[in-house]
């Protein structure tokens, strides 16, 4: 009989009682006794178990533990490589930025010289050209004022990829800026045939603005209307203020821009298709510096538009 109830029958029935016990309560007894027997069995299976687990917790632990130091040791090596590529990276970002500025003021200097030749050239009195000669002098005029364009973009692109790009804000007559701006795309206008109209309220106050950075989003803007725009089409230039806002919008009734590209159109180095048949020449940089512009002068810039009908951009501005 197990020991722990041999020891409780004997506390309450006494050892003499103990023989005298009848079958049936002897056999209830036996069973109670087989229980008391399976649950030591099972008590030191479980003990055993535990035992078992603890070492193997213990060995799956100390096994966690030198793969984590392992992980740890590749985390930190690759972070080191990482931050080291980084460095490189950087360090050849700003060498690209140094000689691209250093390229651009460079060319900016002969190329605006070689503008100002030719442009004396045509207007020239005592020599007069042939048809001939006229012609290819403009086209040439033509070609360096585009590459006047590109070095422009490319010293606004590398100013606002590093950092420095700072304005220098004046009180600017915004009416007289855009009224500039259209003067000088006459030669564009007129090789293309294109009329501009400008439309704008009375009065329109005075923006606090950086007039060059300004001439050069506008002058982009117009330029793309103007390429865009059907032969003998109309752009629409209106300014006007609203809520406190300065509103300049241009229109151009030309290709458009499809649907599915036009999330991309403020995006660096992007073209919509139609727009690289229609016009090839363009690094599409444009309208991304001129996002950057408006936003740094605490403007924002948008647009609608539709394939082979229109569209117009909205520069705003706070007063």
């Amino acid at each position: 009989m197990h020991q722990v109830l041999e020891r409780q029958l004997k506390r309450f029935l006494g050892t003499s009682e103990l023989e005298k016990i009848p079958t049936e309560l002897r056999a209830f007894l036996q069973a109670v006794n087989d229980t008391y027997s399976h649950s030591d069995e099972d008590r030191a299976l479980v003990l055993r178990s535990l035992e078992l687990s603890s070492g193997e917790f213990a060995e799956l632990n100390k096994r966690l533990h030198s793969e984590n130091e392992i992980i740890e040791k590749k985390v930190r090596d690759r972070t080191e490589a990482l931050t080291k590529a980084n460095e490189e990276l950087q360090t050849l970002d700003k060498r690209k930025s140094e000689f691209l500025s250093v390229v651009a003021h460079q060319l900016r200097t002969p190329l605006t010289g070689i503008k100002w030749a030719l442009s004396m050239l045509v207007q020239s009195q005592s020599e007069p050209l042939s048809a001939k000669q006229k012609k290819l002098i403009i086209s040439c005029e033509d070609g360096n004022e585009r590459m006047i364009t590109i070095v422009n973009e490319m010293l606004h692109a590398d100013r606002i990829g590093t950092g420095t790009f700072e304005l220098a804000l004046v009180a600017t007559d915004i009416v007289a800026l855009i009224s500039d701006v259209i003067e000088e795309m006459s030669l564009l206008t007129t090789e293309r045939a294109i009329t501009i109209t400008f439309t704008h309220d009375t009065p329109i106050p005075t923006l606090m603005v950086d007039p060059e950075m300004i001439r050069f989003a506008f002058q982009n803007l117009l330029d793309n209307a103007i390429k865009y725009s059907q032969p003998h089409g109309t752009v629409e230039v209106r300014t006007e203020v609203r809520n406190a806002r300065v509103t300049c919008s241009i229109t151009d009734h030309g290709i458009g821009i499809p649907l599915d590209q036009q999330p991309y159109i403020f995006s660096r180095f992007f073209r919509a298709q139609n727009a690289i048949s229609a016009e090839p020449n363009g690094n599409g940089l444009g309208l991304s510096i001129v996002k950057s512009i408006l936003e740094k002068h605490g403007g924002t810039i948008r647009f609608t538009s539709e394939e082979k009908k229109e569209t117009t951009f909205y520069c705003v501005f706070t007063v």
